[in-house]
């Protein structure tokens, strides 16, 4: 770790690209009890932060929960997914008659080219 933050290259690329680094995903295996603990420490030390500023009539900032890692059941309950799974139980009739899910009308949509404005 010290080796890397003393690289001059690192940096000097790192300061080229003014976007900050996307946070990485927290794997389940290297997630612990201790770290569930610190990190609803910190999400309710946020929640204080937010609740002080609103009580002195200031406009509390969005703080994020600190990172979890996802689970299968995390991403079965994505309200994303879930809406998808109601689109593709939407049947559509087509003008010529043939039925498609409103999903499948979806994606045929995203790929069609724009028509040209008048």
């Amino acid at each position: 770790m010290e080796a890397v933050s003393q690289d001059e290259e690192l940096a000097r690329q790192a300061s080229k690209n003014p976007d900050p680094p996307k946070a990485a995903v927290m794997r389940m295996r290297d997630w612990s009890p201790e770290l569930e603990a610190i990190a609803t420490a910190i999400d309710r030390i946020g929640e204080v932060v937010q609740a002080v500023i609103a009580v002195q009539g200031g406009k509390p900032p969005k703080i994020s929960p600190f990172p979890r890692p996802k689970t299968a059941t995390d991403k079965l309950n994505d309200p994303r997914n879930q809406h998808k799974k109601i689109l593709s139980k939407v049947m559509i009739t087509q003008p010529d008659g043939s039925v498609i899910s409103a999903a499948e009308m979806a994606q045929r949509r995203r790929n069609m080219p724009a028509m040209p404005l008048r």
